[in-house]
């Protein structure tokens, strides 16, 4: 009998610590996919095929752009993380994108309770490394959530 118990209480442990993760990553999922309706195509961008018809409404595909080499595409994609955040801090959403050695766990443990005094929402964009695309569209963003949610003197 008491075996069994201990087997049903290491059950409810584990599940309940699967479902914290999926919570965590359901959160990091929601933020980076989510779509801001009112970003039309880029027009710039819809010039060539690769490009056409995409509207890059989210961080996840807009920083994708950031690993093209041409000045123009990285040019727009600077702009769109900058609409992108602006629509975050519209909605009092405050995400810092992080990445490195147990970022996620970091994140994990910063978003368990969103209502804190910081209101930050933590989105690890990988473990250790990450392209330096990704890295350059990290600071981009970073930099302009942090000048946006920065109280004006």
């Amino acid at each position: 009998m008491k075996k069994i118990f201990l087997l049903l209480l290491s059950l409810q442990v584990f599940s309940q610590e699967k479902e914290n993760n999926d919570e965590i990553l359901f959160i990091q999922d929601i933020y980076l996919s989510q779509c801001f309706e009112e970003l039309q195509i880029i027009d710039e961008l819809n010039k060539y095929p690769t490009f056409e018809n995409q509207r890059f409404c989210n961080l996840e595909h807009t920083m994708y752009l950031f690993a093209y080499k041409e000045e123009f595409v990285r040019k727009e994609a600077v702009k769109r993380l900058k609409e992108i955040a602006k629509l975050f801090y519209l909605e009092n959403k405050y995400i810092v994108l992080t990445h490195g050695m147990d970022s996620f766990y970091i994140s994990e443990k910063e978003n368990l309770n969103l209502k804190d005094d910081n209101g930050k929402i933590y989105i690890s964009l990988g473990e250790c490394v990450i392209p330096n695309s990704m890295n350059e569209a990290e600071n981009v963003f970073n930099d302009e959530m942090k000048k946006l949610f920065t109280p004006k003197k």
